[in-house]
């Protein structure tokens, strides 16, 4: 699986990574790695073309993540409650979790893909 995360750019600096999980819509995450963890913070993402991402500065980041070597993980949303529109949105966050998965494969050093498959 080829992972859909990609680094953006603020002001010429990594500013977070973005993932698009259907045509001109995604989810905008900052992370933080070590050889056994993943953690992460999502916001949702206003638009997306092929060279620009719009995101709404003034939305507060509404998923936590945290992910482990094996596979093990947890999702917190925020006490103010996720708008999800529809079994649409629910796919996107379906395929967004996924994404995320292997994403921390890919990142962790010591993440075992036996154990966590």
């Amino acid at each position: 699986m080829q992972n859909k995360f990609k680094t953006i750019l603020i002001n010429g600096q990594e500013y977070a990574r973005f993932c698009e999980v259907a045509p001109y819509s995604g989810f905008v995450g900052q992370f933080t790695f070590d050889d056994y963890y993943l953690k992460g913070k999502i916001k949702t993402v206003i638009g997306s073309n092929d060279d620009d991402i719009i995101l709404n500065e003034d939305e507060e980041f509404y998923l936590e993540c945290y992910i482990k070597w094996d596979g093990c993980s947890t999702f917190n949303f925020d006490n103010t409650g996720v708008h999800i529109c529809g079994k649409p949105g629910y796919g996107l966050h379906c395929q967004l979790m996924m994404e995320l998965f292997e994403f921390a494969s890919l990142n962790i050093k010591y993440f075992n893909k036996e154990v966590a498959e």
